[in-house]
């Protein structure tokens, strides 16, 4: 995806590709620096303040700049049916916060096991593709072809279809730190496992926000997004 600014990506690109990482807190230092951002004093402390992001004014525009004080978060299993039946609502939303903030994908690890998860990281991790694309192809996948992420030639079969590098990602998908960062994941999404099903969260400032969760409607959750963003 274009994000707002520029990452190291765990050694599959270099620090002059836009930011798609799954990693809370990475930066371009290059090196992680762990749960920077929602792991600070602000941000994952301010879950005791967690807010509801409420309704903006219908035909208000969103920002033309990007926003670096704000971090979207989904933290998501891909092979959760409540997921699936999320994405056609999340995405507009993924795709409208791509060029402003940063969004960043946390795996529950309540379906999907470090395999598949590693195999998502990977994907996530080695091309400039939007979120929403790559969360697409990967469950529709599963829920339509019937084929796990980690099962022989899927995950190469997507890279394909996604112009991606397919060996590059299976390589990566395959190594014991893609298996570290999903296991971060999995840790990381307790923290924010309010209700146990996808959750889409926004940080800003010292507050985080949460939206609302499946059977919200695209033009609901763009609202609301565009709401955390004109927030004063």
């Amino acid at each position: 995806m274009n994000g707002a600014s520029r990452i190291c990506r765990n050694g599959l690109t270099d620090c002059c590709t836009p930011r798609t990482s799954t990693r809370l807190g990475v930066r371009c230092g290059h090196g992680p620096s762990r749960h920077t951002g929602l792991g600070s004093p602000g941000a994952l402390g301010a879950l005791g303040a967690l807010g509801r992001a409420a309704t903006g004014s219908p035909g208000h525009a969103l920002p033309s700049t990007a926003d670096p004080s704000t971090l979207l978060v989904y933290v998501m299993d891909i092979y959760d049916p409540a997921s699936w039946a999320y994405l056609p609502s999340v995405s507009a939303v993924l795709s409208a916060a791509c060029s402003l903030v940063d969004v960043e994908v946390v795996q529950s690890g309540r379906y999907a096991a470090s395999s598949p998860a590693a195999c998502l990281i990977a994907l996530l991790a080695a091309g400039e593709l939007p979120v929403s694309t790559v969360l697409g192809a990967v469950q529709h996948e599963y829920f339509v072809g019937g084929r796990p992420l980690d099962a022989p030639g899927v995950l190469g079969s997507i890279s394909a279809r996604l112009g991606l590098d397919g060996p590059a990602i299976e390589l990566f998908a395959a190594s014991e730190r893609a298996r570290e960062l999903a296991s971060e994941d999995f840790e990381l999404a307790q923290d924010f496992d309010l209700g146990g099903g996808p959750l889409l969260l926004a940080s800003s400032g010292e507050q985080i926000f949460e939206f609302d969760g499946p059977g919200a409607t695209s033009d609901r959750l763009v609202d609301q997004f565009r709401t955390v963003l004109t927030r004063p």
